[in-house]
């Protein structure tokens, strides 16, 4: 039997690998270089010290109801519309309804963004009704500006716009029910003011060579009263230069056409050459002012005539003939002097036998092609909400109706090859809609030749005056012109189909690829509602097709998974071609949703039958997505597959744990898991996974708790923001802070078992440690296996000497310390200034037995 005596180094990092906590696993099993428990320590530069101190960016709980304790119910932090926001949700006791507030982040105060609809309410109560965890997702509307939407998996979603005013930064994105009574388009040819052309007794005034002649080019009223029309004689005499007036400003006023796109006649005639030989200007009877608008004897591709010939069916002679203005001097259309048309002979050849024409109507178009197709749904500017979209019925006016004759029921013709006037009639909302914050007529059109009807006009309606709603025109028939033109059209946004609905309740969401998810919607939380692309605030619960076989692959979708609760989402970063995979967590099971097309993610895949009942644990970086499951074990998914990291390493701790209402962040290539410790009643621990090396260490927090925790971008490192239970906000592992608000940051080292190889008694010595010169004590305890005297010391780190950077144990009375057994495990204890570096840890152990035995 030989006895030997050994230094023993719990901790020399010098070409060691880094060794991390191991609080799972028997401290007899453990290899050298591991720790049973290591709180508020880190591996930093791979040298073992003492983490950053957090601290307390507010000190008082958010402005609520006094008497009232504020219970966090979930908090947002990350980039809205160009700035950082922090956004948290707070339940008071006693009280259901949850509010939102904003946290500045300089001055940290809070400021409530809802509002409980008592004054300058433009949205109402907007308050959460229902006391249930928030949860929060950036998109982007239609317009492309970004907006945040805030789920508590009941009540409607509430949208947070931060441009917006005071009291009107939340709204209610609900449901908008439109109006059921049909709406109709009606298309015009029609001067701006609409005033009647043909008047009784002068039609208009005769000028020309031989005015009045058989020669000449006559314009004549015929019929009488509501049939009377005007008609053009062209004489066997006629000859170049003849020209006629037609006058229009008998009991109207002059005509600015500078937005119209034609110049229309409907005419009934059987003279083929009638538009072969007259040149068309716009005429000035009294300064002699014109402006060509059609010459055949020098045609252009801009001013050559545009027949139609469907005008009446039971006249064939009966057409409208139009000649564009959009070749012409735009200022001289402009001017408001035009009192008349002036039609000339340029013809080479008198016709052989006078030929008449009867004009009904000679209009200005306006910018709408014929042939087009309308929709309409109904808005919430405010929200973004929108109804389902509704077609409407096309009726043309009357040629009466029009300003023209006769009084027969002629119709204007629809066609695509002229342009219109085009004035949509509609219903208005409700009272109730309206109250609501409806305000916005949305009129979409589908012009000839396109598949999709684009929005056209957007039209407030109805407003909020003096903080209130005016209601007066409620449920009323009203009419709105469309003057938009095809090519001003915004085709980023498109009609609401039949089975357009709102965003759903649900209690998860996440945003990605141009599209929303919204998890655990429904009674039985199984659904996975996903939005149209690029319209996050639109979704259906059926695939939208545009044949038997061709879905549209931009439409909306929902994924059920049967017997299962929808918890939560994360993000796996898209691959070549910049499309993510969404994970789809439930209660029992982990999913895939990749593609971004509607069939790829109508077909979710299962990627593991883990899930993860505790949402608020879900975290990803760097395309590693990490959950604690139903075995309450921590999952990693990357790489594409699915592995355990805790499992006899820190697993024990989780067990035990409160985990409902855990929160975890990910923040400098660290996982942070809080959770709440068996006997405890807040998160007061956090566990921290670091990537870096695979090893787990603990924090305590020595102030406040992390009932909610929130990375946050800064420079240069992110950061991560931990709500309390109380309300207050607190800055962890803060560069620079020395404590934990004030209070001094609490470590645990606590080693391995150490035994002899043969499990031969072992006499343990001192403890010595090399650190940085603090003036704080470390205590020492040990804990042996049947256990012989011995005594547990301290150590003062201001008592190195100079020529040392050794301190060893010391005991009262200069007592030895140390002790005897089979094992001892040595646990040192104390309150450290942050970034207290450790360089090593060493014991004397001696043993007792076999020549060569050694202790591990």
């Amino acid at each position: 039997m030989a006895q030997f005596q050994n230094i023993l180094h719990i901790f020399e990092p010098a070409g060691a690998p880094v060794k991390g906590m191991r609080s799972a696993v028997s401290p007899a099993a453990l290899p050298p270089g591991y720790f049973s428990q290591l709180t508020n320590l880190r591996f930093d530069e791979l040298q073992l010290k003492v983490r950053n101190g957090a601290t307390q960016l507010t000190s008082a709980v958010p402005v609520g109801p006094s008497g009232h304790t504020p219970i966090f119910q979930g908090a947002f932090s990350g980039s809205l519309q160009g700035s950082e926001v922090i956004i948290a949700a707070y339940q008071f006791s006693g009280l259901n309804p949850v509010w939102l507030f904003s946290l500045d982040p300089t001055a940290f105060t809070w400021t409530e963004i809802t509002h409980d609809g008592s004054v300058d309410a433009r949205n109402g109560d907007t308050r959460f009704t229902v006391a249930q965890p928030v949860s929060f997702s950036v998109v982007t509307d239609s317009a492309g500006k970004e907006m945040l939407v805030a789920q508590n998996g009941t009540d409607y979603p509430r949208i947070y716009d931060p441009s917006q005013a005071v009291h009107e930064q939340v709204s209610i994105h609900q449901p908008i029910t439109p109006p059921t009574v049909t709406s109709t388009q009606q298309v015009l040819l029609d001067w701006p003011n609409k005033a009647p052309i043909w008047q009784a007794n002068r039609v208009g005034v005769v000028y020309g060579n031989n005015p009045g002649t058989t020669g000449s080019i006559i314009m004549a009223d015929i019929g009488s009263a509501d049939n009377l029309a005007a008609q053009m004689t062209i004489g066997t005499s006629v000859a170049s230069g003849n020209y006629s007036v037609f006058d229009w400003t008998i009991g109207a006023p002059s005509y600015n056409i500078a937005g119209s796109r034609q110049i229309v006649f409907i005419v009934n005639s059987t003279y083929l050459g009638l538009w072969s030989n007259l040149k068309i200007q716009l005429y000035n009877e009294g300064s002699g002012a014109n402006v060509t608008v059609y010459d055949p004897s020098s045609p252009t591709s801009l001013t050559w005539p545009i027949y139609v010939t469907d005008v009446d069916p039971a006249n064939t002679n009966t057409y409208a003939v139009a000649f564009s203005l959009d070749g012409l001097d735009t200022t001289s259309l402009a001017m408001t002097a035009w009192t008349a048309i002036r039609f000339t002979w340029v013809g080479g050849t008198a016709p052989s036998t006078e030929q008449t024409a009867d004009f009904f109507l000679i209009a200005a178009s306006g910018t709408i092609l014929g042939g087009c197709q309308y929709g309409i749904a109904w808005e919430n500017s405010q929200s973004r909400a929108e109804s389902f979209g509704q077609f409407l019925t096309t009726n043309t006016a009357t040629l009466q109706a029009s300003a023209g004759t006769p009084n027969n029921g002629l119709t204007l013709p629809n066609s695509e090859l002229l342009y219109y006037n085009s004035t949509v009639s509609y219903q208005n909302v409700s009272a109730a809609e309206i109250e609501n914050g409806t305000d916005t007529l949305n009129i979409y059109r589908l012009d000839a030749g396109e598949i999709n009807y684009d929005l056209a006009e957007s039209v407030v309606v109805n407003t909020f005056v003096s903080n209130a709603w005016v209601t007066t025109n409620a449920g009323e028939l009203l009419t709105q012109a469309d003057t938009t033109a095809t090519s001003d059209k915004i085709t980023t946004r498109i009609l609401p189909d039949a089975y357009h609905l709102p965003i759903p309740a649900g209690n998860c969401m996440v945003a990605s690829n141009g599209r929303l998810f919204v998890g655990g919607v429904g009674t039985a939380k199984a659904d996975v509602w996903i939005s149209n692309y690029n319209y996050p605030t639109r979704f259906r619960q059926t695939v939208r097709f545009f044949s038997s076989s061709y879905a549209d692959p931009y439409s909306p979708t929902v994924d059920t998974f049967p017997g299962e609760h929808v918890t939560g989402f994360s993000l796996i970063t898209g691959s070549l071609i910049g499309v993510n995979t969404v994970a789809v967590f439930t209660d029992r099971a982990t999913w895939m949703l990749n593609g971004n097309d509607a069939t790829s993610l109508s077909a979710p895949s299962q990627v593991g039958r883990h899930g993860c009942p505790y949402p608020g644990t879900i975290a990803n970086h760097l395309n590693s997505v990490y959950w604690v499951d139903e075995e309450r074990q921590v999952r990693r998914y990357a790489g594409g597959s699915m592995s355990v990291i805790s499992r006899n390493m820190i697993d024990d701790k989780l067990l035990t744990a409160t985990l409902t209402n855990s929160s975890s962040a990910v923040a400098n290539e660290r996982y942070y898991l809080a959770y709440q410790p068996s006997g405890a009643s807040t998160q007061t621990h956090t566990l921290i996974y670091e990537e870096l090396y695979g090893e787990w260490c603990e924090d305590v927090l020595a102030a406040g708790d992390a009932t909610g925790l929130v990375s946050v971008d800064t420079q240069p490192l992110r950061v991560i923001y931990a709500f309390a239970k109380g309300g207050q906000v607190y800055q962890t592992e803060t560069p620079g802070q020395a404590t934990d608000a004030g209070t001094a940051i609490p470590v645990v080292i606590s080693t391995a078992e150490l035994h002899n190889s043969m499990w031969n008694r072992v006499t343990n010595g001192a403890i010595g440690i090399v650190t940085d010169k603090v003036s704080d004590t470390l205590t020492i305890t040990r804990t042996w296996k049947n256990k012989t005297g011995g005594t547990d010391g301290t150590i003062t780190l201001s008592n190195a000497p100079l020529e040392t950077a050794w301190l060893w144990e010391t005991c009262t009375n200069n007592v030895q310390p140390g002790g005897s057994g089979l094992s001892v495990i040595i646990t040192i204890t104390g309150n450290l200034p942050a970034e207290t570096q450790i360089y090593s840890l060493c014991t004397y152990l001696t043993s007792n037995g076999q020549s060569g035995a050694s202790v591990g």
